[in-house]
């Protein structure tokens, strides 16, 4: 078996707190029903602990390893997201479930040439290939008024984007009257018979403010269109649901959910995040370990 951590940097009030991501579990299935999990879990947390003074872990468990993470290892679930999407083709969509509709196979390789867009209210959206010195301006500016953040910084967006280059990752600067206000990251994807278009991270939010930020995820929802792609994705902070309803995104019931998105955290009782409520999470797609 295994369960292996990623060491990583979350800040919060002014704070910065080192935390481990919890990923990549599994038991050989001549070893489950033994305890296995358990054990690895209890051995990685103790060492953690007593090396690197690591108390925080945090992840997003499934249907299969949620009970073990909160009856056996003290995780507690801190918030669930709904799956949202904007349906884009809406036939396309029901493919999978209707194979009188012929299938739709679409290459990540053949997005649009990535080129400046204008959008209005005087925002430009830049196209880069490399995190560059503004993205720390960016995250400086920023980071005093964020929730519960992963600390989105040059380096780290490096290393989650561009140090993976097979998973096409498209990255655009946000300028507002020339000037970088933010940042966008984007993915399209095959996956289970469905092209589709993924909002991965999204860093400040709001960005400047409500209509500017409506705008930009319209832009978003028009990009995705663009390319070819059923239906654009978002995983966002929940009081942002009303501006993705502005722009067509609809909440997929729980009961058609392929992967139900649960924040869980295993912390000590005197940690600060102890206190943290949902909304109190800043969390996208690219905080996640699965696109």
């Amino acid at each position: 078996g295994q369960y292996a951590a990623i060491p990583t940097r979350i800040t919060w009030k002014g704070q910065t707190y080192t935390a481990a991501f919890s990923c990549d579990t599994m038991v050989h299935p001549k070893y489950r029903r033994q305890g296995m999990f358990v054990t690895l879990a209890d051995a990685l947390y103790r060492l953690i602990a007593e090396e690197s003074g690591v108390h925080m872990v945090w992840g997003f468990p499934n249907n299969r390893s949620l009970p073990g993470f909160v009856s056996r290892l003290g995780w507690k679930v801190m918030a669930q997201y709904p799956l949202r999407v904007a349906p884009l083709r809406p036939l396309r969509m029901l493919q999978p479930y209707c194979r009188c509709i012929p299938a739709h196979i679409q290459s990540p390789a053949n997005v649009s040439v990535l080129r400046p867009f204008r959008i209005g209210l005087g925002l430009e959206l830049h196209p880069v290939f490399n995190f560059g010195a503004e993205t720390d301006v960016i995250w400086n500016r920023h980071k005093p008024f964020s929730r519960i953040i992963q600390i989105r910084d040059r380096r780290y967006l490096e290393w989650r984007y561009h140090e993976v280059p097979e998973f096409g990752y498209m990255v655009f600067v946000i300028r507002h009257h020339d000037c970088p206000a933010g940042y966008l990251v984007m993915r399209f994807l095959n996956l289970e018979g469905q092209y589709f278009g993924a909002l991965m991270d999204i860093f400040p939010l709001p960005v400047i403010d409500n209509r500017i930020t409506r705008e930009i995820l319209g832009f978003v929802r028009r990009f995705c269109h663009m390319n070819d792609a059923g239906f654009a994705t978002f995983l966002l902070p929940e009081q942002f649901r009303n501006f993705l309803w502005r722009i067509g995104a609809i909440t997929v019931p729980h009961r058609l959910t392929p992967r139900p998105w649960r924040l869980g955290c295993r912390f000590t009782s005197d940690s600060p995040i102890a206190f943290a409520l949902p909304n109190d999470w800043h969390i996208t797609y690219g905080d996640t370990d699965i696109l």
